[in-house]
């Protein structure tokens, strides 16, 4: 990754329940581990050049409700 590298992360979108886009920035990500299996919900970990963690994880879309 270049020493301008950043990770971005979108949650939102246009739906009633979510009109709105966050996004959250990891700048210069050292490590990214995503982990799909034998868990509850998907997740992604990143760590910044810092040490700091962000976990993001996928919950399902609740019944009844739009994307």
């Amino acid at each position: 990754m270049t020493e301008e590298s950043q990770g971005v992360v979108s949650v939102g979108g246009q739906s009633p329940r979510c009109p709105v886009v966050l996004r959250h920035l990891v700048w210069h990500p050292r490590e990214i581990d995503v982990a799909t299996q034998d868990i509850p919900e998907p997740a992604v970990r990143t760590v910044d050049k810092d040490g700091t963690a962000t976990l993001i994880t996928f919950l399902p879309q609740e019944s009844g409700t739009e994307s």
